[in-house]
């Protein structure tokens, strides 16, 4: 509590720790420690006491705006599918939970006060909300030490009388969903970027639609995984370890809240090609019907992608523990069992709700939704 963020920082560093902040299927918040097995305790400590006591100082704050403003800049040019399918996010789910933007907007950078910050805390970090989970660390001791750190996370504390007792209402999150809705962010990328030596324009774009969540149903959200893998087939999106966003085509994608989903497609390449590539991929959506075989071999990339993403790094596996409401061998039975008939049933989900869309780049002649032929209305 004493401590700044300095200090904390370096006291995890001084026993070849790490330390990092989390964000889960914008559902969980939190902050994760990666330490050797024989020296995980004084920096753990120090994470519970950010949790239980912590303290939001202005020159931490201050020091926060200008790393939150420089991860957004990055992501928009480093990792332009990301960013679009995060912007995509804000307007599918417009002024909803779910639409509360995963990166702190410059126009709210300067709202985020040592005072916001502290109410929002107490307001939502009570101790029935706190959630601990490790890997390769004896349970009872990581029990002990949460309840020996020097400040003790209790609800009767008097900051916490203040907190939402009606927190967010996860079970209509699908009626949040606002089909339509679009955005289009015009700039000339070669020129704002200033590492495209040859100038050229492109466009990127992300196509959303709502599908299932991952709490409701482990055998929908096992069925939503393979429908990705089955659209993968057809797009010729191969299994990668390393996703660059710095190549041209179709790539889909798929983030499960808890009872609802978006799920969608983003393309990149010059604005004829990414049109092209945007409508062949709706024609496909819309006529799909997936074989025996395209079920067996998605089935197998849907389990290679789940334990890439969520078990094969030990952090990843402590977020799958602390936030999954299935265990990975349910998950990984799910994905088997998955019938063509579940498949067919998801990608059917998509089709009978409307898209929405959000392009940046060169989109000065980017049709919308209505011309495109999408609007359901």
């Amino acid at each position: 509590m004493d401590n700044s963020l300095f200090q904390i920082d370096r006291g995890v560093r001084s026993v070849g720790a790490a330390l990092e902040h989390l964000e889960v299927n914008k559902k969980y918040t939190g902050m994760r420690v990666d330490a050797r097995g024989d020296m995980w305790q004084n920096p753990t400590t120090n994470l519970f006491t950010c949790v239980s006591a912590p303290r939001f100082h202005e020159a931490d704050i201050e020091r926060f705006r200008d790393t939150m403003d420089a991860l957004l800049e990055e992501q928009r040019w480093q990792q332009p599918r990301d960013y679009c399918v995060d912007q995509l996010e804000t307007i599918a789910f417009h002024k909803e939970t779910l639409g509360n933007p995963r990166r702190v907007p410059v126009t709210a950078n300067d709202a985020c006060s040592s005072k916001r910050l502290l109410d929002h805390w107490a307001k939502h970090a009570t101790p029935d909300r706190v959630i601990i989970s490790g890997v390769n660390v004896d349970h009872q001791a990581l029990v002990k030490a949460y309840e020996d750190a020097p400040f003790p996370h209790s609800s009767s504390a008097p900051h916490h009388s203040r907190s939402d007792k009606n927190f967010a209402d996860q079970t209509n999150e699908a009626t949040t969903y606002q089909g339509g809705n679009e955005n289009h962010e015009q700039e000339n990328r070669a020129k704002e970027i200033g590492q495209k030596p040859d100038c050229e324009a492109e466009t990127i774009a992300a196509i959303g639609y709502k599908t299932f969540g991952r709490d409701v149903s482990v055998k929908d959200y096992a069925a939503a995984l393979v429908a990705q893998q089955a659209m993968n087939l057809i797009v010729k999106d191969a299994i990668r370890y390393e996703r660059e966003d710095t190549h041209h085509g179709i790539r889909t994608f798929y983030r499960p809240y808890s009872s609802t989903g978006l799920f969608g497609f983003t393309v990149r390449g010059t604005e004829e090609e990414a049109l092209r590539q945007v409508q062949r991929t709706i024609d496909v959506l819309n006529a799909f019907k997936p074989t025996e075989q395209q079920r067996a071999f998605a089935i197998s990339r849907a389990v290679v992608r789940l334990f890439h993403n969520e078990l094969e790094r030990t952090s990843d596996f402590a977020d799958f523990l602390a936030t999954s409401a299935q265990s990975p061998e349910e998950v990984e039975a799910a994905l088997k069992a998955v019938s063509l008939e579940q498949v067919d049933k998801a990608l059917k989900t998509l089709t009978r709700s409307q898209p929405a869309a959000f392009t940046t780049g060169d989109a000065h002649a980017w049709p919308s939704i209505k011309q495109f032929g999408w609007s359901k209305q």
